[in-house]
This record gives structure tokens, sequence and C-alpha cells, in this order.
């Protein structure tokens, strides 16, 4: 069966204003296409957002990408991204021209893996440079997200930040109420929206200080403080949960990255850092605070010392896993993470011993550094005595009993099942047979 061909965007090769070549599709969002475009005159390449045709006539759509080219062409930061150009298509479907960025978005880096501090400081460094200008001018940016950073390379500067999407940016002047957009929109992704944003209240720079105070938990934990299965489960959990604390999780943290995080994320706005830069220099005076390792154990402790037919699977360990030692006469020792522990290694019991007590093995010897101390013969603990291997055995007799026991008793229930209800229709059908003469007769 010959295959449709694939349909073909009617943008491509389109000319906007007579000015910018459309040449392929990018991307594609919520509001509109970006486009790989090309200046007709000077022959550079840029990237072309047009807004959906299904939102021409959706005066507030159209009025907020205005908005986005407005905002963005009064910031004049490296760190933001630069709009050269703004008009309409022939369909009257209104574009932006900006510059073009090759790179890994934000949220593609912490979706991979978490962020040590010295390269989560590093681009930091960046957002808040963006950020603070926009901050200083009066422009809020009210959807900052992990997807509106881009880290390109430029002049061989790796993870160079390009702050995007101004498109819900709002101006705050004096005497405005910064709750109130003209466009009608107040709120971006809920994830990273501040309490303030879904309460429809006064905003300013602390509302985008605290979207930055998520993304900064999210790079060192690997996830956000508040997440849900649904939307009204994650802005519950912003208006009222506490921050999950780092430290002293099952992750290493520098000292003191709690307190910074739960300022930045604050329910309150007046109990926030007062600005982003406040908030780096918080952060970046945690560069040489002592590093509080893990605490958290594993979930299900390991078992060792045992060779039964009860611990089949080989044992792992790590350094936050507690260990539940089996001793010599079917005793547990209970050993805390890293404890070291005294004595030899006692060789398994594998039937009744005869004769004079062996002689006392040497002391094992150390263990290389790296081995593991489950396979490496290194961990002191005991093997499983005599009684304690019996028992087990009587346990496990004991489970098969009964597990036998309740086969029997389904098979007489069932049994019994069978033969009343085979009762019940033998007893209609007589019925039946004695109310009908003629069948009776025939019978």
């Amino acid at each position: 069966m010959p295959q449709k061909p694939a349909k073909v965007d009617p943008r491509i090769n389109q000319k906007l204003d007579g000015r910018y070549l459309l040449l392929e599709l990018l991307g594609e969002g919520g509001s509109g296409k970006v486009y790989l475009g090309r200046h007709v005159q000077l022959g550079k390449r840029v990237a072309v957002k047009v807004l959906h045709r299904s939102l021409v006539h959706d005066e507030r759509s159209v009025e907020r990408f205005r908005k986005e080219a407005q905002s963005v062409a009064n910031l004049d930061n490296p760190h933001i991204i630069q709009v050269f150009d703004y008009g309409q298509a022939p369909d009257g479907s209104p574009y932006i021209a900006m510059e073009l960025l090759q790179g890994e978005s934000f949220a593609s880096r912490l979706n991979a893996r978490r962020l040590p501090l010295d390269e989560l400081l590093a681009i930091l460094t960046q957002i808040v440079d963006g950020l603070g200008e926009a901050h200083a001018l009066g422009f809020v940016h009210r959807d900052l997200r992990p997807r509106n950073i881009m880290l390109i390379e430029r002049e061989g500067q790796k993870d160079y930040v390009k702050i995007l999407d101004f498109g819900l940016a709002k101006i705050v002047r004096p005497g405005s109420d910064p709750s109130v957009s003209g466009v009608g929109f107040v709120m971006g992704d809920p994830t990273y929206s501040a309490p303030e944003q879904m309460k429809a209240q006064k905003i300013d720079g602390r509302t985008d200080l605290y979207a930055l105070g998520i993304m900064t938990y999210q790079a060192l934990a690997g996830q956000p403080p508040f997440s849900g299965n649904t939307v009204f489960e994650v802005m519950g959990k912003h208006l009222d949960s506490p921050v999950p604390p780092l430290e002293g999780s099952a992750i290493a943290v520098p000292r003191g990255i709690d307190a910074v995080l739960c300022r930045a994320l604050a329910k309150n706005p007046q109990d926030r850092f007062p600005t982003v830069l406040m908030f780096l220099e918080a952060l970046l005076a945690l560069r040489d605070a002592p590093e509080v390792s893990p605490q958290k154990p594993a979930r299900h402790p390991v078992f060792f010392g045992t060779t039964s037919y009860l611990n089949l699977q080989p044992p792992t360990r790590n350094d936050q896993t507690p260990v539940l030692a089996r001793m010599p006469g079917g005793g547990v020792l209970h050993l805390p993470p890293g404890t070291p522990l005294p004595g030899p290694v006692a060789p398994p019991v594998s039937g009744p011993v005869a004769g004079p007590p062996a002689t006392p093995a040497a002391p094992a010897a150390p263990a290389a550094p790296g081995a593991d101390p489950a396979t490496s013969g290194g961990i002191p603990l005991g093997a499983p005595s005599q009684t304690f291997l019996a028992r087990e055995e009587e346990l496990l007799h004991l489970r098969m009993q009964e597990a036998a026991r309740t086969r029997r008793t389904w098979t007489v229930l069932v049994l019994l099942g069978a033969a009343l209800i085979g009762g019940a229709v033998w007893g209609i059908t007589r019925c039946s047979s004695e109310e009908d003469p003629d069948r009776k007769s025939v019978v």
C-alpha cells in the first residue's frame, strides 16, 4: 500500500512582509509555530515565531503575542533573547523575528541528571543577570521555568544562558495593580508558579524569584519540591505545604541550603529575598560550607551472614544501607550504616559437628580498597547456627502444612457448593413437572 506523502507546511517558502523567507519548521507550541527564516536582503538566519491561525481572531492571544515582542525589544541584555522585528503574515497572523538559538534547554539538562552546586551556580549567575535587568526596568517574566531557559555555546563558552518567552511578562508601574493583566493571563506552569499568582494577588520580581527557587531545588534534588497527579494538587502544595528539606536527605548538599531555599520559596512574598541578586549571593556563600552527607538509609535493610535457602539473592550494600547481621545462635545484630564490625568471619555450618572443637580461625585480612564487603570475605559476621537453621526448617514445614489445610478446606467448600446448586436445580425441575400435567403425562 503506497504511503501518503508527508503534509508540507503551507508557510514553507513563504515570504513575510517581503523580508523573511521561511525555510523550515523548527517547533510548535500552544500559541504558535517557530520557523527557521532568512532575511531576504541581509541573508541573516533568524527564528520566526508565527501565531496560530486559530488564535488570530482572539484579541487576548494577539495582544499577548504583541506584548512579548514589545517586552523583549525593550530589554537589552546578553542573556535575554533578542527580538529583531514584528509584523503580520499575508493571512493576518502576527509574527516575531528573533535571534536563532541552537543548544539545549535547561529542562533537558534537569531531566537528565542532578547538577553539582558549581555547575548550577554558573547557570544561575547568568539567569540572575538577565532577570535582574528586567526587574530593574519594571518587567516581571511570570512564566519562568526550565523550558524557557536555553543553554547554548557562544564564543567558546558552554552553557551560555538565554532567557526566552516573555509572553506573560508584565510591566509593573507605580500605582498599577500588577495582578491584573491586560490580556487575561496571570499564571504560567503551576509547577513553577508562586502562591500570589494562584491567588491573583499583586506580583513583582519576587514572583520570578520563587520560580528560580523551584528550579534551584529541582536541580539539586532531581525533582521539584511540589508535585502531584493534578494541577489542583500541585497548586495546593504551593499554597500550604512546607518545602521538603534537602539536608539529611538521600543526597549530599551544603549546610545551610535549606534555610536559603525556604526563604526563596516562602508563601508570603514579603518573607522572600528582596531581589534575585540577594538570593544568588546567599547561594554563592554556600560554596565553602561543609557538606551534609546523605542520611536517609535504603528502604529495606540487607541481611548478611546467612547462607540459608531463605536468602537466595546475593546481598547488595552501599554506605547508606543498614545491616541486620545474622549471628551464631540465630540472633540479629542491627548495625548502623558505616559502622566497622570487629571479629573474624565465622564459616557457614553445613551439618552436625562431631569431635573436639575446631581451632579458631586467624583474623581475616582487611579488604582491598573499593572491594565489595558482601563478597570479599571482609565482613566479620556470624553464620547461622544449627538451632537457627532448624527453626527455619520447622517454620517452613508449618507453613506447608497450613497451605495443605487451606487447599483441603477450599476443596470441601467447592464440592458442597456444587451439591447445593445441583439439588436446587433438581428441585426446580421437579416442581415444574408436577404443575404441568400434560408434560407429566408425556413423560
